[in-house]
């Protein structure tokens, strides 16, 4: 199953130009994906995989303390590498399509003092 990663990652980094600090990520994030995944036994080929198995593995995640922008981005490899998956014909659907990422917060921006707003009312121009 690793050698459908490391040519997903070739893919990347090749055809798609992404930096190597992602690709380093989504290794990280698909192979923890596949030691799931052959760990307990419910799959040996990624077209054995179910959107139960993503989903068990999402939980886990979750279980362990993730951050939502973790989550998030390993949600997002594992969707593209199963999107990879069916373009090349290896497996038939994507189970990835029923996962759902975290959703990521924006802070807002911060708010100026009343002594900011003051200096720049007085401000020359």
């Amino acid at each position: 199953m690793k050698a459908q990663v490391d040519t997903y990652l070739t893919h990347l980094a090749v055809e798609r130009g992404f930096s190597g600090n992602t690709i380093m990520a989504y290794r990280n994030d698909l192979y923890s994906l596949t030691e799931f995944i052959s760990t307990n036994g419910q799959a040996k080929e990624w077209n054995q995989v179910t959107a139960n198995n993503l989903s068990q593995f999402a939980l886990l995640l979750q279980s362990k303390g993730y951050s939502d922008t973790t989550r998030a981005r390993k949600t997002a490899a594992v969707r593209s590498f199963f999107s990879f998956l069916v373009d090349e014909h290896l497996v038939d659907a994507s189970p990835a399509n029923e996962l759902t990422s975290p959703k990521i917060g924006r802070s807002l921006p911060a708010a100026l003092t009343e002594e900011e707003v003051v200096r720049l009312l007085e401000a020359p121009g």
